[in-house]
């Protein structure tokens, strides 16, 4: 009955005109509910306080959440990558450039083919991510593609998992075939990012992410109308302090844990996928 009557509830809400339209009002009549259900009083709430609350958890526990967990899988990725696979980054292609040219000019050309490696799977999971979401996908809107893209990453990382469960001191073969599946893995995770359109949030380089974060507290201070949506800043900054957080934690495990810590970034894109799956897609910040 519960259920029941919250379906009726928000059906008499408008909750999806509401989304569609930020400023609509409900019909005459509706702006306020109030209601006993079971012998308890439900409070009087106004038709866009309720529906608000409802999209507001819904959000959290869609899109936004979902890029928060990948940014703790790319901080888990990169502690591991640079502790394990001997100082090669995996997500973030500015540092992966920087070695890579330091490498060749102090002629350490097997570190430059890992860096080279990094790059290139990088590349390539942009690529293979991008153009199907840009086919088949809504720009905004976390759609069916966008789940299998995330399905797609899993595995990869279970298999990245897989190769260092069976060889915990991997041989240099094995090392490339590591860093070409986590930067892979990070390449589909930034395009799914890119897909969904949130200024300063990209869950794999932060150098982006700062620049807003500082930027917009700085328009917000001085010239508010002209500076971006609080909320955005806050995100943003949310984004930033997982991926710092996970990188820390990644490490330590490293340290004294080193089987269970490829398991972190695995955890965190498993529980993005099962968001997708069990509560759908509902569309990214705009």
């Amino acid at each position: 009955m519960g259920t029941q009557f919250s379906r009726v509830f928000y059906k008499t809400c408008c909750c999806s005109a509401l989304q569609a339209d930020p400023a609509y009002s409900c019909p005459r009549g509706l702006n306020s509910l109030s209601n006993r259900f079971d012998g308890r009083h439900i409070p009087r709430v106004t038709c866009k306080q309720a529906c608000r609350a409802r999209m507001e958890i819904k959000r959290i526990l869609g899109v936004d959440g979902r890029l928060t967990l990948f940014s703790v899988a790319a901080g888990g990725v990169d502690a591991f990558s640079l502790m394990r696979l001997k100082e090669t980054f995996t997500s973030a292609m500015s540092g992966n450039t920087v070695l890579l040219g330091l490498d060749i000019a102090q002629q350490h050309f097997v570190a430059a083919g890992r860096a080279t490696t990094s790059l290139a799977a990088f590349i390539m999971g942009l690529a293979v991510a991008g153009f199907p979401m840009a086919r088949y996908g809504t720009k905004k809107e976390w759609t069916k593609v966008v789940t299998f893209v995330t399905g797609l990453e899993l595995l990869v990382l279970l298999i990245f998992a897989g190769i260092f469960y069976a060889d915990i001191k991997p041989l240099e073969l094995e090392l490339f075939v590591m860093v070409a599946l986590a930067s892979f893995s990070m390449g589909l995770q930034s395009s799914i990012a890119y897909h969904m359109s949130i200024p300063g949030i990209t869950t794999t380089y932060f150098t982006g992410t700062l620049n807003s974060i500082v930027n917009g507290t700085a328009l917000d201070l001085v010239n508010p109308e002209e500076a971006p949506d609080t909320r955005r800043t806050l995100f943003q900054i949310v984004i930033f302090v997982a991926y710092l957080l996970s990188a820390l934690a990644a490490a330590m495990l490293v340290v004294y844990l080193p089987a269970e810590a490829v398991l972190f970034p695995v955890a965190a894109v498993a529980a993005v996928l099962a968001s997708a799956l069990l509560i759908g897609g509902p569309a990214g910040r705009q």
